[in-house]
C-alpha cells in the first residue's frame, strides 16, 4: 500500500501540467456552487429577517375570508371578537399591534400622476413595538395626526413629492362606497424589504378607520413572538376559538418566498449535480489520457507482480488526489468571493433593480458563510473523483499482459 501510495503521488508530480489544470476545472465548479450557494443562503436569512420585521411579523390574526381574497384586500372582512383576543393575548405577555389594510390609489394632487399603492392604517405606539419601521424613517418626523402620511423614498420619487407636499388617497370604503381625502407627507422611509418600499404606505389606525368607514374595526392584528411561529399559531387558534378568525404564520402569508425557498433546495442539488459532471469530464478526460500513455507501464507492472487491486487503487488514489486538491482549491476561491460579497457586496441594481417578488431583499446581493456546503463540496469531489477513475483502469486490465508490454515501447 506505501508503494502504490508513493506511486500515485509520483504519476500526479511527473504530469504537473494535466494535473493542474484538471484541478482547475474542479474548483472552478466548486467555485461557483459556492458562490450560488452563499448568495441564495443569504437571500434566505435576509428575507426571513425583512419579512418578520417590516411585513409580517411571527402571526397574523385576522378573518379567514380576508386570508383567502387577501389579494384583493376586503376591507369588509373585519376581525370578530376583538376583545377576546387581545385578552389571550395580554394574558400571554405577547407585542401586538392592530392593522387596517386596504388598496388604495396614491395621487399627486399638482400633477395628477397616479398609482396603485397598499396601504396600513396603524397605531404608532404598538406598532414600535412588533416592526422596525420606524427606524426606517430617514426624513421628516413621524406621523402624529390623522391627515398624515408615511411613504417610501420610492414613492415619492415615482410621485415626485416631498415632505410637506399633499397626495390624495383614493380608495373604496367598508360598505363599498367611493371616498377620498388629502394626506400630508410627513415621513419618508426606506427599509432592506423591497415589497415594503414599493407597494405601502402608512397612515394612523384614525385616518384608516375615517378614510374607510370603518366603524372602529380592523381586519389585521399583528403578533411579535420568539416563540416557534407554528406552535404559537396553535396555541392561539385554540384559545381564541372564535368561528371565522384564523392564526396565520408567516410562512403561510409569504407562500411566494416559501415556494422559491423549496425550490432553492432543488437548485441545490441541481449545483451539484453540475459539479459532478465537471468532475466527470476532467476526470475521466484525464484518466483515459494517462491509462493510454501507461499502457506499456500497466503492462510491466502487472508482469512485475502488481495486482489488479493494487494497480486500480493506484489510479484511485491518483484521481481522488486531484479531487481533493481541486476541492481545496475551489474552496480556497469559493472562500475569497464569500468574503468579498459579505464585506462588499455586488450591486446589481442596474440590471434587475431591487427583487420585490417572493425574496425580500435588495439589488446589493451579499452572501453567507456555509461551512456545511464548503465540507460537502470538498467531499464530494474527493470521492467523485475516485469512484469514476475505477472505470477507464478496469478496463485498461482487460487487455492480457503480453498486449500491454507490446505498447511500451510506443507509449512507455
Amino acid at each position: 500500500m506505501k508503494f502504490v501510495f508513493k506511486l500515485g503521488m509520483k504519476n500526479l508530480l511527473r504530469y504537473k501540467e494535466r494535473t493542474f489544470l484538471t484541478c482547475l476545472s474542479l474548483a472552478v465548479g466548486i467555485c461557483v456552487l459556492l458562490f450560488f450557494n452563499g448568495m441564495l443562503e443569504w437571500a434566505d436569512e435576509a428575507t426571513i429577517r425583512n419579512l418578520k420585521k417590516y411585513e409580517t411579523a411571527s402571526v397574523k390574526i385576522g378573518n379567514t375570508e380576508f386570508f383567502e381574497e387577501e389579494n384583493f384586500i376586503p376591507v369588509d372582512e373585519v376581525i370578530k371578537g376583538r376583545e377576546k383576543i387581545e385578552k389571550v393575548l395580554q394574558n400571554k405577555g405577547l407585542e401586538y399591534t392592530p392593522e387596517i389594510k386596504f388598496k388604495a390609489n396614491l395621487i399627486n394632487e399638482v400633477t395628477g400622476d397616479s398609482y396603485s399603492f397598499i396601504g396600513m392604517g396603524i397605531e404608532e405606539k404598538s406598532h414600535r413595538k412588533v416592526y422596525e419601521l420606524y427606524e426606517m424613517v430617514y426624513e421628516g418626523s413621524l406621523p402624529d395626526s390623522s391627515t398624515e402620511i408615511m411613504i417610501s423614498k420610492n414613492t415619492s420619487e415615482l410621485l415626485n413629492v416631498s415632505i410637506g407636499d399633499y397626495l390624495i388617497v383614493e380608495t373604496d370604503t367598508k360598505d363599498g362606497a367611493h371616498n377620498a381625502d388629502a394626506f400630508k407627507v410627513a415621513a419618508l422611509f426606506e427599509t432592506p424589504n423591497p415589497d415594503l418600499n414599493k407597494k405601502f404606505f402608512f397612515i394612523s389606525l384614525d385616518g384608516a378607520n375615517r378614510l374607510l368607514s370603518m366603524m372602529g374595526d380592523i381586519n389585521l392584528i399583528s403578533i411579535k413572538s420568539e416563540q416557534n411561529e407554528e406552535s404559537l399559531a396553535r396555541e392561539l387558534k385554540s384559545e381564541i376559538d372564535i368561528e371565522g378568525m384564523s392564526v396565520r404564520t408567516w410562512q403561510e402569508q409569504a407562500q411566494d418566498y416559501m415556494d422559491l425557498s423549496q425550490g432553492k433546495k432543488g437548485g441545490s442539488s441541481m449545483m451539484l449535480m453540475m459539479v459532478f459532471i465537471i468532475i466527470t469530464v476532467g476526470i475521466v478526460n484525464t484518466m483515459n489520457m494517462a491509462v493510454f500513455e501507461r499502457t506499456g507501464e500497466i503492462g510491466m507492472m502487472r508482469a512485475m507482480g502488481m495486482t489488479n487491486r493494487e494497480i486500480i487503487l493506484n489510479f484511485i488514489f491518483e484521481s481522488g488526489a486531484m479531487g481533493f486538491f481541486g476541492g481545496i482549491l475551489g474552496l480556497m476561491l469559493g472562500a475569497i468571493v464569500t468574503w468579498w460579497l459579505i464585506h462588499y457586496g455586488w450591486d446589481m441594481s442596474n440590471y434587475v433593480g431591487d427583487i420585490s417578488y417572493g425574496y425580500r431583499v435588495s439589488a446589493v446581493f451579499q452572501s453567507k458563510w456555509d461551512p456545511g456546503m464548503m465540507i460537502t463540496a470538498l467531499i464530494f469531489s474527493t470521492v467523485s473523483a475516485s469512484f469514476i477513475s475505477i472505470f477507464p483502469s478496469r478496463r485498461a486490465l482487460k487487455r492480457s499482459i503480453s498486449e500491454t508490454l507490446k505498447s511500451a515501447g510506443k507509449f512507455g
